[in-house]
């Protein structure tokens, strides 16, 4: 706050603020203001050290994050995000919904049971296993478990998150459950 930037001024101490400031065209941006007081051999302030840091890309990239988290924390489906440790950074209501795992349950873990063994398909683990060692993105059907021991059909549409160098950061899955999809499949047969 500039009340705040002031105030440190006037009683010689550093001060740190993010403001959105004018260019002699009118235009205007973020900005990172930095001071830092210069002392005289008394403690007196002689000078000031200010600097104006044009930070307007990274606050539109905080703006782009903050929308992505409202979608993704309303999204109905279940969604989560997984470190490339491969343990759970984040999930959403919805994944807490879904499987009855809450958060807490899972972040910092990898412990959460994704494939149930009553999978009818053995193919769908090794495709797994295999898009996760390619570092490929998949989508793939199978049963899940929930917290309570009970399982449902779940469509999981997993994406590798990659760095500028192309190195995996994090990884963000999606789950459905389509329980209902499956049984109706089942009905026509």
């Amino acid at each position: 706050d500039l009340q705040d930037m002031v105030e440190a001024y006037q009683h010689g101490k550093s001060f740190s603020l993010e403001i959105t400031m004018y260019r002699k065209d009118g235009s205007w941006f973020w900005a990172r203001v930095k001071g830092q007081p210069i002392l005289d051999a008394n403690g007196q302030v002689m000078h000031y050290f200010s600097f104006i840091e044009d930070i307007t890309t990274v606050k539109i990239q905080e703006e782009q994050i903050q929308r992505l988290s409202l979608v993704a924390e309303a999204n109905s489906k279940g969604v989560f995000i997984l470190t490339s440790e491969m343990m759970f950074a984040w999930v959403n209501n919805a994944y807490e919904e879904i499987t009855g795992f809450k958060a807490n349950d899972l972040i910092g873990t990898n412990q959460a049971p994704l494939l149930s063994p009553t999978t009818p398909d053995p193919e769908v683990q090794f495709r797994m296993l295999e898009h996760f060692i390619r570092e490929e993105n998949f989508t793939e059907e199978f049963i899940h478990n929930r917290k309570d021991g009970s399982t449902f059909w779940a469509r999981l549409n997993l994406q590798f998150v990659r760095n500028s160098a192309g190195q995996t950061i994090q990884r963000f899955g999606v789950l459905d459950d389509i329980t209902n999809e499956k049984e109706a499949e089942n009905a026509l047969r």
